[in-house]
Order: structure tokens, then C-alpha cells, then sequence
């Protein structure tokens, strides 16, 4: 290389385009470099501007988004839960009328409100054990009881 002569930078110094990076000193950037010639001269012209408000706009997205992920989760299992307990109400109901009949109210049946669906023929079929339980009753009371031993 002659005396006076411009040393042109390598092509690896060169930056693509919108690169990102990190600078120790500044904190994160956006990088753009370009390639300019002036006269006989080869400059590369790079501008920096930084990605704070971009970083801390991602981080305020980011705890409104786990926030609201968070809220609707809760939503959801409140939800369910209300439809899971209003689903299971006539299956309740029928436990309720079920466990107040006893052996002193053998006379007593359920209630039901559609006779045709799964819980409409549960409630029939526990009104015929009701029956036979009755009829079984009433034949204990008429038949005589045996001799009582000593």
C-alpha cells in the first residue's frame, strides 16, 4: 500500500442492514449501516437508535397479556363450575328426595319432571324398589311371626 492512499475497510466491517445488537454501554440498538461513496471515497454511514421504548412497550404488553391470561383462566373455572353445579341440580334434587323417604314413609315417590330421559327412568326405577319395599313391608307385618323360643 502506497503512502496517502485510503485503506478501504474489509466487507465483514460492513453491518447488514437493520441488524440488532447489543452495546454494553447504551443497551439495546437498532443498527443500520449503509455503504456510501463520496467522490473517490468509500464511507460507511451507521445510525443506532435505541430500543428502550420498544422494550419496555413489549414488557407492559406482556404483564397485560399473563394479567388478562390469568383472569380469564379464573373466569372459566367460574364458569364451569356454574354450569357443573347447574347440570347436576335434578341429580341432586333426586338425592335429597330420595334420602328423606324412610321406612316409615314407604308410601312416598319421586318426583320428575321429563319421565323419558336418563334421569326421568333413574327416578322410576328407584320408585319400583321404592314399591317392592312396600309390598315387602306390608307382607312382614300380615305374616304371623314364629313361635319365640326361650
Amino acid at each position: 500500500m502506497q503512502m496517502g492512499q485510503c485503506m478501504q475497510p474489509p466487507r465483514t466491517w460492513l453491518l447488514e442492514a437493520y441488524h440488532l445488537s447489543h452495546l454494553p454501554e447504551v443497551g439495546r440498538q437498532r443498527v443500520m449501516a449503509e455503504r456510501q461513496r463520496l467522490g473517490d471515497r468509500d464511507f460507511v454511514v451507521v445510525l443506532f437508535t435505541s430500543l428502550g421504548t420498544i422494550d419496555s412497550e413489549l414488557a407492559r404488553m406482556q404483564a397485560v397479556l399473563i394479567t388478562s391470561g390469568f383472569i380469564a383462566l379464573l373466569m372459566s373455572a367460574m364458569l364451569a363450575y356454574w354450569l357443573a353445579r347447574h347440570a347436576l341440580a335434578p341429580i341432586d334434587r333426586l338425592r335429597r328426595e330420595t334420602d328423606a323417604i324412610s321406612a316409615e314413609r314407604l308410601d312416598e315417590r319421586l318426583s320428575t319432571s321429563n319421565p323419558h330421559d336418563e334421569l326421568g327412568l333413574l327416578t322410576r326405577t328407584i320408585n319400583a324398589m321404592i314399591a317392592r319395599l312396600e309390598r315387602f313391608a306390608a307382607l312382614r307385618l300380615m305374616r304371623p311371626t314364629s313361635c319365640a323360643r326361650l
